[in-house]
C-alpha cells in the first residue's frame, strides 16, 4: 500500500516560480516482499524542480517485484 505525503504549500520567488524538494516528502510504502520501486510523475527529474505559480500534482506509483501496483496523488 502507499500513502502520499501531506500537500505542500510554498512561497513563490521574485522570479515567479517555486522550488520544491519532492524527495524530502516521500510517500509511505508497505509491502510484504520489502522490495519495491517508487515512481513520481508530475515533476521534472531534478532534486529541486522549479514550478510555476498554481496547483501542481505529483502522482506516486509503487510496484513490487510480483507486479502489484498502488498509487496516490500529492498536491
Amino acid at each position: 500500500s502507499i500513502t502520499c505525503p501531506a500537500n505542500v504549500t510554498t512561497h513563490v520567488t521574485s522570479a515567479n516560480f517555486a522550488v520544491i524538494q519532492p524527495k524530502s516528502y516521500p510517500p509511505l510504502v508497505t509491502d510484504n516482499s520489502g522490495e519495491f520501486i517508487i515512481t513520481g510523475i508530475g515533476v521534472e527529474d531534478s532534486d529541486s524542480p522549479r514550478l510555476t505559480v498554481g496547483l501542481h500534482q505529483i502522482q506516486y506509483i509503487v510496484r513490487d517485484k510480483a507486479g502489484n501496483e498502488a498509487s496516490c496523488v500529492q498536491e
